[in-house]
This record gives C-alpha cells, sequence and structure tokens, in this order.
C-alpha cells in the first residue's frame, strides 16, 4: 500500500505541475492529498490488518498525514526553492521520507493492536529484573 500511495503522490503532483501548471509547493500538497483516501482505506484493510475503532484510527492517521504534509512541502521547497534542482527531485525526497516516517507511526500508533476492554496491563516485577 505505500508503494501504491506513493505513487499516485508522485503522479498526481507530476500531473498538477505539468498539466494544470500548479506551483511545485501547492502541486506536492494537491498530490499528497489526492493520495491520503487511498492510503488510509488500504493500509487499515491490507497492511495492518485492523479491526480497530475507525474514528480513532483515522484521527491518528490525519495526524500523522499532516505531519507527511510537512514533510513534502519541506521537501520540495528545498530542493526546488534552495538546491533550484527540477521539482522531480522534490518528489524524490518526499518518497523517501514521508512513508518512512508514516510507516512507522502507523505501526507503532495509529493501527496498533489495542487490548481487550477490562484487560489489564501486566508489568514486571522490578526487584526480579535485577536478579
Amino acid at each position: 500500500m505505500g508503494a501504491a500511495s506513493t505513487l499516485i503522490y508522485a503522479i498526481a503532483t507530476s500531473s498538477y505541475i505539468s498539466l494544470f501548471s500548479v506551483g511545485n509547493e501547492l502541486a506536492a500538497f494537491f498530490g499528497y492529498m489526492t493520495a491520503v483516501p487511498f492510503a488510509f482505506f488500504g493500509h487499515r484493510s491490507f497492511t495492518f490488518s485492523s479491526r480497530g475503532a475507525v474514528t480513532t484510527e483515522l484521527g491518528r492517521f490525519v495526524l500523522v498525514h499532516l505531519i507527511g504534509l510537512v514533510v513534502s512541502w519541506f521537501s520540495m521547497h528545498v530542493m526546488v526553492g534552495q538546491f533550484h534542482l527540477h521539482y522531480a527531485f522534490g518528489i524524490a525526497g518526499a518518497m523517501v521520507l514521508v512513508p518512512t516516517i508514516s510507516f512507522v507511526l502507523f505501526d507503532r500508533w495509529v493501527f496498533r493492536p489495542s487490548m481487550p476492554s477490562g484487560e489489564a496491563v501486566s508489568i514486571p516485577d522490578r526487584s526480579k529484573l535485577r536478579q
């Protein structure tokens, strides 16, 4: 799903720039937003096979993607605005950074398996750990 979402982002961003003459940074935003709905349902259904509360996961997913959106914008801004490189370098930077950061947060926070209601979490006895 990550590769498919990244490909959707790259194609959409390139299309917004080359077909619709949208500015690089705004195109990165639109490209990112184009991929988000596909990414949520794909990751929830296939990558993580989650059965958690949709509203909780969706809220967390949106927060992670806000982080990804900032990283995507920053990549385009640095590569094009600062280094004066072709916009493809901004896309490439986002294609590496965003999926890496997102996967870790999805795995550890968004789609993590939850404890059944009322089940206590066992905490190891620290005195036994020192022996």
